[in-house]
């Protein structure tokens, strides 16, 4: 459904709420993509563990999906990262619930973003967040992102452009092994993006700073897929070794991962799995092996 979550702000929201649920996971999803990225990823989950007993909370940024994508033409930054970033501050405090746990799943920029909001110990403790999912993520991009600045370029030669940096992305973003029906999927929904707002977006596109992350001090899952060249696994096990492995989150120790996955506990409840055959779409490429190492997090910080 269409919400208006600020002023001149109308996104899509999609909610599935439970009575009996002990934990709202709010799921975010990377730079010009859906939410609906994340929609196998929560069918598997329900396979993975009881459904009443979780709240899955997921939306499109501005700009994105089935939300509003006004024109940038007023100078206030529509798609500028502290925009969205109060956007995504809001619909957690909008839809959290006293007693219940929050949990932030976040998937490459969507990652960051979710960096910035734990990294808020306000928010942190007025919404219950217990924990954070970090799908596909990496220590630092630059501003304006790997390509940002073919953004600089006029809207009408994005648009020309469009086909040929949707494959690029392609190639980037899918393991070899990944069947091409899944690859297609996110072709025509990349062609269907409005070059307008990937503009906007990308000029204003920010990553989490040192700072965000040092700030965070709760259990932190790291999922990342092997044949990844967008976040490439090196930058995400820098990130954990840097700000997780030994940090002072509160959690238990996990053992390491299964047949299809390798991984490294902290002792605290953080923990990294890099998963074989996956490349950065790691939830749409394997959504049961996702469930499942989130399933088992939650359940060893006590989430669930």
């Amino acid at each position: 459904m269409m919400e208006d979550i600020r002023e001149g702000r109308s996104l899509h929201v999609h909610t599935s709420i439970s009575p009996r649920a002990s934990c709202t996971l709010f799921f975010l999803h990377g730079s010009m993509a859906s939410s609906a990225q994340f929609d196998k990823l929560c069918e598997a989950l329900t396979r993975a563990h009881h459904p009443e007993e979780f709240n899955v909370v997921m939306y499109d940024a501005l700009g994105c999906g089935k939300s509003s994508k006004p024109e940038d033409s007023s100078g206030l930054d529509l798609y500028g990262t502290n925009n969205l970033y109060l956007d995504a501050k809001k619909i957690i405090e909008r839809y959290s619930t006293p007693n219940v746990k929050s949990v932030v799943i976040g998937h490459s920029y969507g990652t960051a973003m979710s960096a910035r909001l734990v990294a808020n110990r306000d928010l942190v403790e007025a919404t219950g967040i217990s924990a954070a999912v970090l799908l596909g993520t990496t220590k630092h991009i630059p501003d304006g992102g790997r390509t940002g600045f073919l953004f600089r370029l006029p809207t009408f030669l994005l648009g020309w452009m469009q086909s040929t940096l949707s494959e690029q992305f392609l190639q980037a973003a899918f393991s070899p092994s990944t069947p091409e029906s899944v690859k297609n999927e996110a072709r025509q929904f990349s062609n269907n993006n409005e070059m307008h707002v990937c503009k906007s977006f990308y000029n204003g596109f920010q990553w989490a700073t040192d700072d965000h992350w040092a700030a965070i001090k709760l259990p932190v899952l790291i999922v990342q897929g092997v044949d990844d060249k967008i976040t490439p696994p090196e930058g995400a096990r820098d990130l954990f070794d840097s700000h997780f492995k030994a940090s002072d989150a509160i959690g238990v120790p996990i053992d390491g991962g299964g047949s299809s996955s390798s991984g490294s506990g902290s002792g605290n409840g953080s923990r990294m799995v890099e998963i074989e055959a996956a490349g950065h779409q790691i939830m749409q490429e394997k959504p049961e092996e996702v469930a499942g190492e989130i399933v088992r997090f939650l359940k060893d910080c006590g989430v669930l």
